[in-house]
Formats: C-alpha cells, structure tokens, sequence
C-alpha cells in the first residue's frame, strides 16, 4: 500500500516500465492466486501477448501493451483499476479474488475478466475469449 498507485502513461508505454512493487514484501491476501512473473500467451486468441504480472497483499499490477493496470483487489471501484482499457477507453473496474481467481467487475457489476492458475498455466478470460499463458519468467 505505500508504493504509490501507477497508471497508464499518456501515449502508452513504448518500453517496459519498471517494477511498481519491487520493494514490497507484504505476504499474498489469503486466497490469492500467485501469478507473479513474465507471461506469454502460447494459445487462444491473443497468443503472442505478453504480460507482467506483479503482486504484494492484495494488489495486483499488470503491465502489458502498452497499459498499466494497478488495482487492489478489495472488491471496490476507488481501488480497481481506473485506466485506459482497449482502444484507450476508460475503464472502471472493481477486483476481487474470489475462488483462487482475480476478478474484474465492470463498474462493479459484470464479471469481465478473469485469470486464474491450472498447474503452471494462467488462464485468462476476457468476455467471450479464453487464452492460456506459461510463464516465462518470475519476479
């Protein structure tokens, strides 16, 4: 919590940004999911894509295309992300781990996206597409 909250720069990041929480040592919230490390999506619709996922209690940073997505996943709005989604949309989502799964409720109402663990794959649902992701490297 006292690293501060990070969001998309204007333009979208061109180069990897650096670790939001690489100082935080606070242990994962009960019921998280550990999905730290480097993804890479090997099938579905988005194979090829490429994220970062960073962890500390219960927030949860994912870094990829160009976006940050910096949330706590305390089942709130203030504490979603509140970013720029696809197509630079701005997007307001509550997240919450729920089952061994984060999960990202549109205006805290509709289940959008999903990740969750299957052994070493990470499945990630995003409305009607499902890609699966090894890891490619840990944080």
């Amino acid at each position: 919590a006292d690293a501060p909250v990070v969001h998309t720069p204007e333009g979208r990041w061109r180069d990897w940004p650096p670790l939001v929480l690489d100082a935080c040592d606070e242990p994962l919230t009960k019921g998280a999911p550990d999905m730290r490390g480097v993804w890479l999506a090997y099938k579905g619709p988005m194979k090829g894509h490429i994220e970062r996922v960073e962890q500390s209690g219960d927030r949860v940073v994912i870094t990829a295309g160009g976006v940050i997505h910096d949330m706590f996943a305390d089942g709130t709005l203030a504490g979603g992300v509140n970013d720029e989604g696809v197509g630079g949309a701005r997007v307001a989502v509550a997240a919450r781990f729920e089952n061994g799964r984060l999960n990202l409720y549109l205006n805290n109402k509709r289940l959008v996206v999903t990740r969750y663990l299957e052994g070493d794959t990470m499945v990630w649902r995003w409305g009607p597409y499902t890609s699966r992701l090894r890891r490619v490297d840990a944080n």
